[in-house]
């Protein structure tokens, strides 16, 4: 079967400057639909049940026979296919050395209810007010790896759905349910409702990792890059984990951290 691509070489064309306008987190929320950058990634929008609309290819970079390959063997039907220069493809998106294509997909969305009960035993990533979106997208991407059945994005961090969020996460957001700006009291109430623990990450205070009960259901809540969780999920946990550090660092990246929890949750799970 062969497939269509259409040519477009203007910057000025409607579609490729709708596509551009998804840079902007107020367009993803307001047209539900979001822009893959890189291989895998796209690989996985492919790959997916997603709702697939544009499906984009530098001449220049040699992709576009691996994509024919792989939506062929696609279920879902899909969109348009558009051809561009690799000096258009950059301007789409948000990757300063992009890899020749992109995709735009529709969001799918979680109740947050729907989020907590997911099937499976292993733990929900809770990110609150995580601001760097290369740290949200590594965290959701070990998240995924590692078992975890959903993640929640609490209000103040980062879109999950940004390019560079799901770059960084390889499109883990494919793999894994997410629901983004829920209120800290909503979740609280709800997590209590269903007998969740929680447990926060801590740089000191409570216990250490491989001490903490990590092997039930639980929600592990990770804070702000500077600052930790907040003053109210402080309080409200049901306790504090923290990382042994013998080598005498002060800190691990946030993303690094996370990793380490959700391994040592596997850990307990499997063992």
């Amino acid at each position: 079967m062969t497939l269509y691509w259409e040519k477009i070489g203007s910057a000025a064309n409607e579609q490729l400057k709708q596509i551009r306008s998804l840079q902007q987190r107020k367009k993803r929320d307001e047209s539900g639909l979001f822009i893959v950058e890189g291989t895998r990634a796209v690989q996985e929008a492919i790959q997916s049940d997603w709702e697939l609309l544009f499906l984009v290819a530098a001449d220049d970079y040699g992709q576009k026979a691996q994509m024919e390959e792989l939506l062929r063997k696609r279920q879902q039907p899909y969109g348009r296919l558009l051809q561009v220069s690799g000096e258009l493809l950059r301007k789409l998106g948000e990757t300063q050395t992009p890899q020749g294509i992109l995709a735009v997909v529709r969001q799918k969305y979680w109740e947050l209810e729907q989020v907590l009960a997911m099937p499976g035993d292993g733990p929900l990533l809770v990110l609150d007010r995580v601001q760097d979106p290369g740290n949200v997208g590594a965290l959701l991407r070990t998240a995924a790896a590692l078992g975890a059945v959903g993640a929640v994005l609490l209000e103040g961090t980062t879109d999950a759905f940004s390019s560079k969020a799901v770059r960084a996460g390889m499109g883990a957001v494919f793999r894994l349910p997410v629901v983004q700006k829920i209120q800290p009291e909503t979740l609280n109430r709800l997590r209590k409702q269903q007998k969740l623990a929680l447990w926060v990450a801590a740089l000191e205070g409570g216990r250490p990792s491989y001490q903490a009960d990590l092997k039930a259901r639980h929600l592990l809540l990770l804070g702000n890059e500077g600052e930790g969780a907040s003053a109210f999920w402080q309080e409200e946990a049901d306790g504090a984990v923290f990382i042994p550090m013998p080598g005498g660092m002060e800190s691990l990246n946030v993303a690094m951290a996370g990793s380490l929890l959700l391994y040592e949750a596997m850990r307990q799970r499997l063992s």
